[in-house]
């Protein structure tokens, strides 16, 4: 996915690329003193200066819990909590809006989802 430059502007940019995102879970979770399943975000390279994004996903009624709208950093978040076990989310949009405050040539954005156990 691709943060689009704004030249000298400042505002919203735009994305190019279409993102989302599916899971399937297998079984009780077993990983010891962990409790439940969540799918994580963060960003593998920090944003340029100025520039600042979010992200949020909505899975299907069954597939876990929304955390809501998450500022993207390179801390691993929770984006999707108690998750359970033997389900199958189909591939669903994810909703990114990006804002910056100087302009910047476009930017790949790096970003990791990871299915853990909590």
């Amino acid at each position: 996915m691709t943060f689009n430059a704004l030249g000298t502007g400042t505002g919203t940019g735009t994305v190019s690329g279409t993102s989302a995102l599916s899971y399937t879970t297998v079984g009780l979770v077993t990983t010891v003193g962990a409790t439940r399943r969540a799918v994580t975000v963060r960003l593998l390279e920090a944003l340029p200066a100025g520039v600042s994004g979010n992200v949020s996903f909505t899975p299907d009624t069954g597939n876990g819990t929304s955390t809501g709208t998450l500022t993207l950093s390179t801390t691993a978040q929770v984006l999707v909590d108690l998750i359970s076990n033997d389900v199958s989310q189909s591939a669903k949009a994810l909703n990114y809006t990006f804002s910056t405050t100087k302009g910047f040539t476009d930017v790949t954005l790096k970003i990791e989802y990871v299915l853990i156990d909590l």
